[in-house]
């Protein structure tokens, strides 16, 4: 990121509903500032499902990454 787009970033607050960031400048969270209670227990059933899938691909990427080093050590071993 350049440092003339980081600095025309709008700060950011998180929702103590959501927990979500949105605009300062916002009277109230752009996620789920219309939503309802059960709309917003599916926003944070979504939220909670995507963090799970990045969790388990970052374990994947880890997991290769540590076959991929092994393959080199034995490489240059031989």
């Amino acid at each position: 990121m350049k440092i003339d787009d980081y600095r025309s970033q709008k700060p950011n607050q998180q929702c103590e509903r959501c927990g979500l960031l949105y605009p300062k400048d916002e009277e109230k969270c752009t996620h789920c500032g219309n939503l309802d209670e059960g709309q917003l227990h599916t926003l944070k059933e979504s939220i909670l499902n995507s963090e799970e899938s990045t969790n388990s691909l970052g374990k994947i990427f880890f997991i290769l990454s540590l076959v991929v080093i092994l393959l080199f050590a034995i490489s240059f071993m031989t």
